[in-house]
């Protein structure tokens, strides 16, 4: 079996040539009257282990679908739609879409072979695909190349891991070779076949994952209405920043066996470029335009028994929406302290060489509840629209990329896109629900709290320690089991430098905005953490009577003295004398003197880093924290102004 490719060349043996007779005798001349459709559907599902298996090599995820629709036209020629969508998922990691769609024309040709019938379809096009590796970059400089990330940021380089990585690609529809069951004078011809291949990487898969290919077929012969006629689209769409379009044209006739001149091409402006213009039994044009073409007009002459016959004309136009243009070019927009975002922007049509007006329909994606959208004309048509979003949402991953759409509809439906970034402004509380600051509200949802310790999370303004002095960025707190979190981790500089375990050096790690958000959740999860496992409850010595936590804690630093037996350093202090010392604490008698005996050893653990300020709780708390991977939440942050991690706007929160 094998698969036939543009201009008739052999693929791949053995792949969509399903179920043909290896008879090439007594074959009957294709006949005009053949119409209707076929149609083919490849899926791929599957691991492929580069390593191969048995090994500790990560594998690749394959799920892609391809499907393709031909139409015979009943003169030799086909018409033709098709579209892909595969996804990579990369040792899961990340992944690596690609989609695309598109339709063109070809040709087709139904023989019988003296046993069955033979029908073929092949496309004489291509149609764009567009790979996403945008989330592959950004993992790469984050997780393989951080350190690399790191030093670029600390020398005062821009980084930039939000840009799009996008590559387009071609993929031309599955050609197909069939053979159909049939006697000679059969007038329809149906039929369905299914066959496995084990590559499938005309598909984006593997060799090694299998692909299923399904081909179906419906087609009936009957008269068909003598014509000569082009195929080909009416419209060609310059995409983007390109400066042209290629457009394919071909032609057929009934009843078949004549020749075609070559195509005859004018034009009301600009001629278009003529890059291939072949008669013969298969006629082909190929035109280039740009936006100053003129509207094209093709004919196509056919002669037959000496009888020559004309197409109608066929009409060609090319389109172009040029760049959006967004006021004062700014691409990053924050929601003012009126809870309103605001976007402004323009463009300008052009078809047939001219410039086209009112004809645009403007559209931009839409935010979540309680946010509303409105748009000024309310009609969206024009060639400016304002858009305005009028109050935050609730979910911090509503705000971010947001397109925005200009298209025209009709013969010539062509559109353009660009792209946008939303962000709230940082220490406001205009969001819709608790008053808190809208760092500390939306940093909240990201990925540097674990979902199961949103609920922990309390702001207050500010934080009291009885155990350190001045005013902590965060703290655990027993009592209430909650993580209490103030307005100064919002401050360039609150979180304090990494250093080495033993000497105290700084390492040069450093957590700033959301990253220290981040790294301080995780240091306070780790109170908690040492809650439990010390006094077997988040409520820590809060958890058990006064008496017992005197008994097992001596200096009352909330480190039992169990632990603090085993640790270098660690100085469980002297034992309180239960019947006098417990008596004065719990009538706050004398309780200033009881912790200030008991400050002698809340500063002794080797174990702790800054020993000259933290307390032998902090054992294993920094530690931790700065297990945080700086970086990883820099994707959800949407906050803008000074310490956002992705604004580069000039407008925030005004």
């Amino acid at each position: 079996m094998r698969i036939v490719t543009k201009r008739g060349r052999w693929l791949l043996a053995g792949a969509l040539c399903l179920g043909l007779t290896s008879s090439a005798t007594a074959r009957q001349a294709g006949q005009a009257e053949w119409t209707g459709t076929i149609s083919v559907d490849e899926d791929a599902n599957g691991i492929w282990a580069p390593g191969g298996t048995g090994t500790d090599t990560p594998t690749i995820g394959v799920n892609a679908h391809m499907s393709s629709s031909y139409t015979l036209n009943g003169d030799g020629t086909v018409s033709w739609t098709g579209s892909i969508n595969n996804s990579l998922d990369m040792a899961g990691y990340y992944t690596i879409p690609t989609h695309g769609a598109g339709s063109g024309v070809g040709t087709s040709n139904v023989e019988f072979n003296g046993t069955d019938w033979e029908i073929g379809v092949e496309a004489d096009d291509d149609f764009k695909t567009l790979t996403d590796y945008t989330a592959q970059d950004r993992v790469i400089a984050t997780k393989v190349f951080g350190f690399v990330l790191e030093i670029a940021k600390a020398m005062g380089q821009n980084v930039n891991l939000d840009a799009t990585h996008i590559e387009e690609g071609l993929q031309g529809p599955a050609p197909v070779l069939v053979s159909s069951s049939g006697g000679a004078n059969a007038t329809t011809l149906t039929g369905s076949k299914i066959v496995t291949i084990p590559d499938s990487s005309r598909i984006g898969g593997f060799a090694g994952v299998p692909s299923t290919i399904t081909v179906r077929w419906s087609l009936k012969k009957g008269p068909v209405t003598p014509h000569v006629k082009i195929y080909g689209p009416e419209c060609g769409c310059i995409e983007g920043d390109a400066t042209d379009k290629s457009l394919h044209f071909t032609a057929g006739a009934t009843p078949r066996g004549g020749t075609f001149s070559e195509f005859i091409v004018t034009s009301t402006g600009k001629m278009p470029e003529i890059t291939e213009n072949e008669g013969g039994e298969k006629p082909s044009l190929q035109i280039t335009g740009t936006k100053d073409t003129g509207t094209v007009t093709v004919k196509i002459r056919y002669t037959r028994n000496g009888a020559r016959s004309e197409s109608a004309p066929f009409t060609v136009n090319f389109c172009q929406i040029e760049t959006i243009e967004l006021a004062d070019n700014e691409h990053d927009i924050g929601f003012g302290l009126d809870g309103k975002l605001i976007v402004n922007a323009k463009a300008k049509l052009w078809r047939g060489g001219r410039e086209v007006k009112d004809e645009l329909e403007w559209e931009i994606d839409k935010m979540g509840s309680p946010t509303s959208l409105e748009a000024e004309p309310s009609s969206k048509k024009g060639d400016q629209i304002k858009f305005t979003y009028v109050n935050m949402p609730r979910k911090n991953s509503d705000f971010g990329a947001k397109t925005i759409t200009a298209r025209t509809k009709g013969a010539c439906a062509c559109e353009r896109r660009e792209t946008i970034r939303t962000f709230f402004p940082d220490v406001d509380t205009n969001h819709p629900d608790d008053g808190t600051p809208n760092w500390y509200y939306c940093w909240k949802q990201t990925g540097a709290v674990p979902p199961i310790a949103r609920g922990w999370l309390k702001y207050e303004e500010s934080i009291t320690d009885p155990f350190q002095p001045g005013n902590p960025i965060a703290r655990y707190d027993h009592a209430t089991q909650k993580i209490l979190i103030s307005s100064l981790v919002f401050a360039k500089g609150a979180c304090r430098d990494e250093v080495t375990p033993g000497t105290n050096t700084k390492t040069g790690r450093h957590a700033e905005a959301i990253d220290c958000f981040g790294e301080t959740v995780r240091h306070e999860l780790q109170h908690r953490t040492d809650a439990i496992d010390w006094w077997g409850s988040p409520a820590g010595p809060y958890g058990v009577d006064l008496s017992d936590w005197f008994l097992n804690d001596w200096d009352h630093d909330l480190v039992p003295n169990e632990v603090e037996t085993l640790l270098t350093g660690c100085k469980p202090g002297t034992r309180i004398d239960m019947t006098v010392d417990v008596l004065k604490a719990l009538t706050l008698r004398d309780k200033e003197d009881l912790i200030e005996r008991g400050k002698k050893t809340w500063f002794t653990c080797a174990q702790r880093p800054f020993r000259q300020d933290t307390t032998d709780a902090e054992i294993n708390a920094y530690w931790k924290g700065w297990t945080w991977p700086i970086g990883s939440v820099d994707a959800e942050d949407w906050s803008c102004g000074d310490l956002s991690k992705q604004w580069k706007g000039k407008k925030c929160g005004k």
